[in-house]
């Protein structure tokens, strides 16, 4: 392609993501000299300058991003370490030590395992089979704000050859820490206007550092709703995706009802109040309780964590409860009840 018509797609890339963000996103904090690409490009010069710093990034970036098919779907995954491990989205993995097949940008195709999968957050993880090296990119440590520009990598429909690796330049909207949010979807998400497909779930979320900073989760048909999983997801719960936990089993509510009233706790959830008659009544929870475990999961203190681990329970289901009340352990086997349609 002549390099005039491709720079000038490019920039016409940039100027169409800072169009966009202007457009609906709330004014983002000042920028300092050490975060030149959350400023708002005013030149062509201020465009270039964004193009040459994706230039640079995208051969290591695109070369660590993978196509993922699972059964007869198919979605996008990006390599973390030499030896393999791949973070993905969690609705792509079902259970753990499924044969998937990973296309790499080059057009290998190699076998992989999938490891734990945390629907609550969208967080997954798998392994290659063979041994490496395999080529990777490392994980932010950075904070994200809202403004920061970012791209997007991914296979929708599939990996293609002739095609490669599909990038969205945009920039972020909401992040995770922002008390701004007004949408419940993205409680805990980042969400950008990187322009997310069937597909592309799964695929990493880059800051101009080169770094990851999500992984693609939820994809809608408006612009300004793409929403990414924070790396955070990820380093936080390591250990249960290396292990192989997928947690809750089931991918959409069952609707079981426990009864409590929580609010966050360092430990676990805080129990508030019990309602009357309901099954933690039954049971003998009682406020000031933490819950600390569900069937064995422990709880991070995330609420719509909570809650999702025991709606994805039937009513009439037994699970095990652990909590701690007053410095003792205590372990309780609850029949769940059905919430009231009242």
């Amino acid at each position: 392609m002549n390099q005039n018509i491709a720079s000038g797609r490019c920039l016409l890339l940039l100027l169409a993501a800072t169009l966009a963000f202007r457009a609906f996103a709330e004014d983002p904090p000042q920028s300092t000299a050490a975060d030149w690409y959350s400023q708002t490009p005013e030149t062509k010069e201020d465009l270039l300058q964004i193009q040459n710093r994706l230039k640079e990034l995208l051969p290591q970036a695109s070369e660590a991003t993978v196509a993922i098919f699972v059964g007869r779907g198919a979605g996008s995954g990006v390599i973390v370490s030499a030896d393999g491990y791949i973070l993905t989205a969690g609705h792509l993995i079902s259970r753990a030590g499924e044969s998937i097949e990973i296309v790499l940008s080059n057009g290998k195709r190699v076998e992989a395992k999938t490891l734990g999968a945390l629907k609550f957050t969208d967080a997954g993880m798998a392994k290659i089979d063979e041994e490496g090296p395999w080529p990777f990119v490392r994980l932010s440590k950075s904070n994200i704000e809202i403004g920061d520009w970012c791209f997007a990598l991914g296979h929708p429909g599939g990996y293609d050859k002739e095609r490669d690796v599909v990038v969205r330049l945009g920039r972020v909207i909401q992040s995770s820490t922002s008390r701004s949010s007004q949408l419940s979807r993205s409680r805990g998400k980042i969400r950008t206007d990187c322009k997310i497909i069937s597909g592309d779930s799964g695929g990493p979320l880059f800051n101009l550092n080169g770094e990851i900073i999500g992984i693609h989760s939820s994809i809608s048909e408006n612009l300004n709703e793409n929403f990414h999983v924070p790396v955070e997801a990820f380093q936080r719960d390591r250990e249960k995706l290396v292990a192989g936990i997928v947690f809750p089993k089931r991918t959409r509510p069952a609707g079981g009802f426990l009864g409590v009233h929580t609010r966050s706790h360092t430990e676990g959830v805080e129990v508030e109040d019990v309602v009357e008659d309901s099954a933690a009544a039954e049971s003998g929870i009682k406020g000031s309780d933490i819950i600390t475990r569900v069937d064995g999961f422990p709880m991070t203190g995330d609420i719509d964590e909570f809650t999702m681990a025991i709606g994805s329970y039937r009513p009439g289901e037994e699970i095990k409860i652990e909590l701690k009340r007053n410095g003792e352990i205590i372990e309780l086997d609850i029949k769940l009840g059905a919430r009231s349609r009242f």
